[in-house]
């Protein structure tokens, strides 16, 4: 009976896990970057023509912006010491990478070079997961 419980819990966090995590990073960017850009825009802008969402917005200019000077070459090479930096701080060495090569499969650059599918068993679940092989040297 346990096992059947604990087997249709992790079913269901499965499913949803990547809808309420998708949902919360959406919510975080538009909190923040409301209450952050938000604030910079009331500080240049007066109050009366100030509208909720302008920080949103601003959030977006300033995602957009980030991205077309990362195609400049001076910035990449800038990009790149300050990265190397992030691979030698102990802490977020270990964070960091795993990271960026996770964003770096949704990047529209990126080739998509998973030609290889396969499926894991849990455990002792029975359940299966299907997942793409990402490397095949270890």
């Amino acid at each position: 009976m346990l096992k059947f419980v604990g087997k249709h819990i992790l079913t269901g966090l499965i499913t949803i896990l990547p809808v309420v995590v998708t949902i919360y990073l959406l919510y975080w960017f538009v909190i923040s970057a409301e209450a952050v850009l938000g604030d910079l825009i009331r500080i240049w802008l007066p109050e009366e023509l100030y509208r909720p969402g302008m920080g949103v917005v601003a959030g977006l200019a300033v995602a957009f912006a980030i991205g077309v000077l990362m195609h400049a070459y001076i910035v990449q090479r800038l990009f790149e010491m300050g990265e190397s930096l992030l691979y030698q701080t102990p802490v977020i060495k270990s964070i960091y990478p795993a990271l960026r090569d996770f964003l770096n499969y949704f990047s529209p650059d990126a080739k998509k070079e998973f030609d290889q599918v396969v499926s894991v068993t849990l455990g002792n679940t029975g359940m299966q997961v299907i997942g793409f092989v990402t490397r095949t040297d270890i």
